[in-house]
């Protein structure tokens, strides 16, 4: 049986919403580590890209590298990598300042 983890509409020059999970938190609800390191991941598996572009994925892992959870998943699994996407609510004249990245990690 599969389980929804996201949902999100596109809206063609609008702007569609986040369904489902019904709500995020916000970067300063997590812990961060006290240390200046830097965690590395196996690798990036971007799960929705019709378009085959090509991201720098480097600014989205390091925003959240340093976050306790991020560091629990990473010791749990060694050698998993890290799925992602970029949730693009508009298209049409989209507006990049709209869109957010989906980071998922999962045991």
């Amino acid at each position: 049986m599969e389980t929804e983890i996201f949902n999100g509409g596109i809206v063609w020059n609008g702007l569609g919403t986040i369904t489902n999970p019904d709500a995020f938190l916000p970067a300063s609800a997590f812990e961060f580590v006290a240390t200046a390191d830097f965690a590395l991941c196996t690798g990036f598996d971007n799960i929705f890209n019709p378009n085959n572009e090509e991201f720098d994925y480097l600014p989205v892992w390091s925003a959240i590298q340093g976050s306790v959870k991020v560091r629990e998943y990473l010791n749990a699994n060694p050698g998993a990598g890290v799925k992602l996407f970029l949730y693009t609510p508009s298209i049409g004249v989209g507006n990049p300042e709209e869109w957010d990245w989906i980071v998922i990690l999962k045991n």
